[in-house]
């Protein structure tokens, strides 16, 4: 059975990123690094899970970026946009949080246990 915090989990993969990126991308979310976060959106534990990754983050394929989907909770997820520096990456989170079908542009989510 799969949870939320299976390092194996499947994840979506649109548009090109080279294996390295990508094995890149997952183990620096997965370092757990200082991201930056919109004022009032409380995430709790950051990063969450990764569930998608989108490349290139901005429909330019010069960018050297990548947008990052990430689970909350089983049901609600965020996004990040990573820019390549270098060997390593930055960025930041990105406003609203994606619920079902719903997406709301300034939420407070408790954190989660």
């Amino acid at each position: 059975m799969q949870s939320e915090e299976d390092e194996i989990r499947p994840l979506t993969i649109t548009g090109d990123i080279t294996d390295a990126d990508l094995l890149s991308v997952v183990r620096f979310l997965r370092s757990r690094p200082v991201l930056s976060v919109p004022p009032n959106l409380n995430l709790g534990q950051m990063p969450g899970p990764v569930r998608g990754i989108r490349a290139p983050a901005i429909r330019h394929p010069a960018l050297p970026a990548v947008r990052v989907g990430l689970g909350l909770s089983p049901s609600c997820g965020y996004e990040v946009v990573l820019e390549r520096h270098g060997e390593t990456w930055a960025g930041g989170v990105q406003p609203g949080v994606t619920c079902g079908d719903s997406v709301s542009s300034n939420p407070t989510v408790p954190p989660q246990r």
